[in-house]
This record gives structure tokens, C-alpha cells and sequence, in this order.
């Protein structure tokens, strides 16, 4: 429930129309920016959409850092 793979995200209330599209970042965690999150409690929606774009969580066959430059891109577009 806390922890999703999207292509994108959106927000319509009938009269606007938001939507965000993830080009290279698919895992995003709805409500709270929570990687761990093992609730079967429905997410906060209105607390937003928080994308994971890299982490160093897991000590293990993992590194720690990463030395060279990085690029997330999104698009975003509203009606």
C-alpha cells in the first residue's frame, strides 16, 4: 500500500487537471516519504507523492554513494 511502480501520477477535481509523468524514477510511495512502511493503513494521498530517485537503505551489495552525475526527468502537465 505504501510503495508503488507508476508511469505517472495525477490530480483532476472536474475543473483542473494535473499530471506528472515519471521518465526514469518509477517507484514512488504515496501519502509519506516512507521507504519502510509495513501498515496496511490506506496512505494520506492529500500529503502527496513522494519519488524514491536513489537511496543507500540496504548496506549490502549495494554502494553507499554514488560519484558520478545523476538525472531524473518528469513531466508535468495540467489542463
Amino acid at each position: 500500500r505504501h510503495l508503488h511502480a507508476v508511469e505517472r501520477c495525477w490530480y483532476d477535481d472536474g475543473s483542473e487537471k494535473i499530471v506528472l509523468e515519471s521518465l526514469d524514477a518509477p517507484l514512488v510511495a504515496p501519502g509519506e516519504p516512507m521507504l519502510l512502511n509495513f501498515t496496511n493503513d490506506l496512505p494520506k494521498l492529500e500529503h502527496g507523492m513522494h519519488f524514491n530517485l536513489y537511496n543507500n537503505l540496504w548496506g549490502t551489495n549495494f554502494p553507499m554513494w554514488y560519484e558520478e552525475d545523476m538525472r531524473f526527468r518528469f513531466k508535468l502537465m495540467y489542463d
